[in-house]
């Protein structure tokens, strides 16, 4: 079974992101993407961010189930600066699997915050959930958890409140 985590950036860095994954679909059972932008609106771009990434990805990977757990609505996550939008939109997480794994059960958690929690003023204050997937592939049963741990600001270090993270994921 092979399986590529990735996050896209909201699909900033486009073309190779949508080569990387044509080249890899085929071959690939499960992709887990992070930061992930879906939207019912016409528009296909805002501030350098590709809006309905979920769709296009859906487009490429016509063999695999998409799953979407979103996290914040009406905000582009990854312009590092307050940058609500005034028509739909949703980032997330997204899970895509092959169409012959038999999936059991998805959904998602929160582990930081609540679904748009976000206080603008500070931008380590975005919620994080947990997307997940049980299935099964061979007569094994899986659980596949997707996530984008908390960003904190030019840390990438272990610290409280990322250790309290898996903490709570763990449990």
């Amino acid at each position: 079974m092979k399986l590529i985590s990735l996050n896209t950036w909201g699909g900033k860095i486009y073309n190779p992101l949508i080569n990387f994954i044509k080249d890899n679909s085929h071959t690939t059972d499960i992709f887990c993407f992070q930061e992930v932008f879906n939207t019912t609106s016409d528009i296909t771009e805002h501030s350098g961010f590709r809006i309905n990434i979920y769709s296009e990805i859906t487009g490429i990977l016509e063999n695999h189930q998409g799953y979407f757990a979103p996290t914040l609505d009406n905000y582009i996550v990854g312009a590092f600066q307050p940058n609500f939008t005034n028509f739909n939109l949703s980032s997330g997480l997204a899970i895509f699997i092959k169409n012959n794994i038999k999936v059991l059960s998805h959904g998602d958690f929160y582990f930081y915050g609540n679904r748009d929690s976000f206080n603008p003023k500070d931008l380590n204050s975005l919620p994080r959930n947990v997307q997940y997937l049980n299935f099964t592939d061979h007569s094994k049963l899986f659980t596949l958890c997707n996530l984008h741990g908390i960003w904190i600001k030019g840390s990438k270090g272990d610290i409280h409140s990322r250790i309290q993270q898996s903490n709570q994921i763990k449990n």
